[in-house]
């Protein structure tokens, strides 16, 4: 079987006999012109309507358009945008945001439209909430606000009932439903963004429908847009916070496929580029000194184990607690996880459902090393404590009229080279782990895994993860309540990768969001309801989602930095280079911003 994964590993590796780049790089690169890039084959936007939009390719554009009422800096910490201060009261219900004075809504041209006012984000919120709209970001005000929900719904007809007032021109009141010591990192969304309603009635429907559609609130405005191939945007010199901008120019380039970008990178025709394939093996044995490993994201991905799956079998076991706990300790995830990161596969490994570096408590600890995660957060694989766990699983499952080996069922989409390669190193581990009692079957999903194998219950595995909408770990494990989007024991056919009725941890949870002022306390019990779900093997911890092989002359650390909110996409605080920067340059610059980060009580 070693032999097996092994030459499934090396079937998608093969490198060329030309590859590498080890040579030095002298391009002079552009420092007035950030050169980005984009996938024209799926990276192409939809809309430009930042109220009804909640895709990437959206939102990497539409955020450097449009300002809301709070930014962050590149540290991470919360900074005022349209708003230049913020209080809230002592349970976090009621916050409320003073805008700037000065503040203007600009056409396409630059030319001023009007003074932005505190109406116009009530007025934005009720276009989001509105259903004849039907927006699909809803979802930040719905699980907050005040009657924002009900309003949604149609049950509510007096928009003046949600938790969201202009008390004058320059202040807008917030009332949450509970309290929301995260509510900074809500409103960065762009559904938190304002309108103007006399812009609205001007424009009707064509609202969003383009670049000359919209007003324009942010440091960006759009010179000039060709549908997949390039988008070109100007600085706005009449924008409030111009003097922080430091590129004049962004041209987002559209590209045939990643692996493209490192030609164009190399010639100074983009300003970065992600190494795909098998070029991050190639290049590291060619010992390209440019190249280096972005940070991942906060999302840490998992493998669902579907206690519904259609076969009776299948899924007596996965509802087995002892079978799960031997899938916990004997598979070795190691050969899976080099499929995304080939070259350092333990560096991204993850053990929490909730990914680290997200949540932090007052002394800088992160959650995933509080006292009830900390025996969880580490590799613990044991073939030896698995095989006992499968012995008493056998003992129990066999009694019951199951027989081995127990199948599982794992499924790609159809036509991905790189899914079919993982998919069979997934099978080769789990089958090497458990030779006797395991047997992997691999199938294909033509359009989309929902409709063609969740709502049948034909997988018995799914990987997947979730990135927070909002930083606090509500956001993360309520997926694992009984309506949860991961894991959805009340509606089995159309929701959730895993169905597990989990009384014990909805009791855990809902301490822990009862404590809203003691964020620290918050946290610890959090941490408590996320580790018994670890305890009882209701998931496989994969590895954190979002790392890449990249060069780049740019500072990747002087952007922007959130984890929430889309945010991260702003080219407002970007420092270019003339030079591509070395893998040494980019850890110094790394080491620098961590301890910023450090002295400012954001991170451990």
């Amino acid at each position: 079987m070693k032999k097996q994964l092994a030459a499934i590993l090396a079937a998608g590796m093969i490198l060329t006999a030309c590859g590498g780049s080890g040579s030095k790089n002298t391009t002079q690169y552009d420092t007035t012109v950030f050169k980005d890039w984009f996938l024209n084959t799926s990276g192409e936007m939809d809309t430009w309507n930042y109220l009804n939009q909640a895709a990437s390719v959206n939102t990497r554009v539409l955020v450097n358009l449009e300002s809301g009422l709070l930014d962050t800096d590149q540290y991470g910490s919360y900074v005022g945008d349209l708003a230049e201060s913020w209080t809230h009261n002592d349970d976090y219900t009621v916050w409320t945001f003073k805008l700037r004075d000065g503040i203007n809504w600009f056409r396409q041209d630059g030319s001023v439209y009007a003074p932005i006012t505190a109406q116009d984000f009530v007025t934005g919120q009720e276009y989001v909430l509105n259903p004849e709209n039907a927006s699909v970001c809803t979802e930040m005000a719905t699980s907050n606000l005040v009657g924002a929900a009900e309003y949604n719904s149609g049950d509510l007809k007096d928009f003046t009932k949600v938790g969201i007032k202009a008390l004058d021109d320059k202040t807008v009141e917030i009332t949450c439903k509970q309290g929301a010591p995260y509510l900074e990192s809500t409103v960065l969304y762009s559904s938190f963004y304002p309108v103007s309603a006399d812009y609205l009635k001007e424009v009707g429907d064509k609202f969003g429908t383009g670049p000359d559609t919209i007003l324009y609130s942010g440091p960006y405005l759009v010179k000039s847009f060709t549908n997949n191939n390039e988008k070109t945007l100007v600085a706005n010199p009449e924008y409030w916070d111009a003097a922080s901008v430091k590129v004049p120019t962004v041209q987002m380039i559209a590209v045939k496929d990643t692996e493209s970008t490192k030609e164009l990178f190399e010639r100074g025709e983009l300003s970065w580029c992600t190494l795909a394939g098998t070029q991050p093996t190639a290049e590291d044995r060619a010992g390209n000194e440019y190249m280096y490993k972005s940070d991942p994201v906060a999302c840490a991905y998992v493998m669902f184990l579907n206690n519904e799956n259609a076969n009776e079998s299948t899924k007596k076991a996965l509802n087995n607690e002892n079978f799960r706990k031997a899938l916990f300790y004997g598979w070795d995830k190691t050969g899976y996880v080099e499929m995304t990161d080939p070259l350092d596969p333990a560096s991204i490994f993850s053990y929490t459902y909730t990914s680290s570096n997200t949540f932090f408590t007052s002394d800088g600890t992160d959650y995933v090393n509080l006292p009830a995660l900390k025996e969880w957060n580490q590799n613990l694989y044991n073939p030896e404590l698995a095989a006992e766990y499968m012995a008493k699983a056998k003992e129990e499952l066999e009694a019951d009229g199951v027989t081995f080996p127990i199948e599982l069922q794992y499924y790609y989409k159809a036509g991905d080279e790189t899914a079919a390669q993982s998919a069979e190193v997934l099978k080769a581990t789990f089958e090497e782990a458990f030779p006797e009692d395991i047997t992997m079957v691999l199938g294909e999903y033509s359009q989309t895994f929902r409709t063609d194998v969740a709502s049948k219950q034909l997988q018995a595995m799914a990987g997947a993860g979730w990135i927070p909408d909002y930083l606090d770990p509500t956001n993360v494990l309520y997926t694992f309540l009984p309506g949860g989007y991961m894991n959805n024991s009340e509606d089995v056919n159309n929701m959730g990768y895993s169905h597990f009725d989990l009384p014990e941890f909805v009791e855990l949870y809902n301490k822990a969001a009862a404590e809203v002022v003691d964020t620290d306390k918050r946290y610890n019990l959090f941490a408590e309801a996320e580790a018994y779900l670890i305890e009882h093997a209701y998931f496989l911890p994969l590895y954190q989602a979002g790392t890449a092989y990249r060069m780049t002359s740019w500072n990747p650390y002087s952007r922007t930095y959130t984890l929430t909110g889309g945010r991260e996409y702003s080219y407002k605080l970007v420092e270019l280079s003339d030079h591509a920067y070395t893998a040494a340059e980019i850890a110094e610059f790394k080491e620098a911003w961590a301890a910023e980060r450090k002295a400012r009580g954001l991170a451990g």
